[in-house]
């Protein structure tokens, strides 16, 4: 039984939601990744309904691959909902200083449930496709996070990232998520570029994650794999001692 249905005995998982928690959530970041930038308008003003349900889901799709007990229900839960709630209410609705609070709380959601999901995954001893899903979701959500924070250097600091060829246009979310997933990478094609010290130190931050995690990732597929053919390996060599 999980551990959320033994903290609350009127609480029934699904069975689906058991063995594979994090499918539906890299579903969700494959389509907001896909679509999203398409669905923005170029010059920047807020995005359309369908990709504020895109962004949701995303975000929806997070809590509910980090409910694993009652108390993660309740922090990922406070993280969640009040994202949700800033995405949907119109921008003239709060005072302007209160523009950046939404850029906060989204690269706030998006870091913690990475590093939750990091140590469900890791830690949790799931089944190889669940950690493969959870391995992917995290870097995925890693680049995601890091467009969010880069976002909000550029709030705060206009100067921090240039276009190359078109110096007089600040580049908007949907093309900071195109410049973290190529620092991410490490493919690094030039033409968003950091000028402040501190979107320069934080590209290096996410180039540097982004190959720790692929070579710690991978590694652990091996050795997973490793340890689940040596163990079926004895347990099918004991079952035919134990026939002979």
């Amino acid at each position: 039984m999980n551990s959320i249905e033994q903290n609350n005995p009127l609480i029934r998982l699904p069975r689906f939601y058991k063995t594979g928690r994090c499918l539906p959530l890299l579903c969700s970041l494959v389509a907001l990744l896909l679509f999203y930038p398409h669905l923005v308008p170029e010059d920047g003003t807020l995005p359309p309904i369908a990709a504020r349900i895109l962004f949701s889901l995303s975000v929806l799709a997070g809590v509910i691959a980090l409910i694993n007990s009652l108390r993660s229900l309740i922090v990922v839960s406070a993280f969640g909902l009040p994202l949700l709630i800033i995405e949907w209410v119109p921008a003239n609705a709060y005072p302007s200083q209160f523009h950046g609070i939404g850029g906060i709380a989204s690269a706030v959601f998006y870091s913690v449930a990475t590093i939750l999901i990091m140590l469900s995954v890791w830690k949790g001893h799931p089944r190889p496709s669940e950690r493969i899903y959870g391995g992917i979701s995290i870097y995925l959500l890693m680049g995601i996070a890091f467009s969010i924070i880069y976002s909000n250097l550029l709030l705060y600091d206009p100067t921090s990232f240039t276009i190359i060829g078109a110096d007089d246009k600040k580049p908007h979310w949907d093309e900071l998520l195109y410049f973290s997933f190529v620092t991410l990478t490490t493919l690094g094609y030039g033409d968003i570029v950091p000028q402040t010290p501190t979107a320069r130190s934080t590209a290096i931050l996410e180039s540097l994650v982004g190959v720790v995690f692929l070579a710690t990732f991978i590694s652990t597929l091996v050795a997973e794999h490793q340890r689940d053919t040596r163990l079926r390996d004895q347990s099918d060599g004991g079952s035919e001692e134990g026939s002979s």
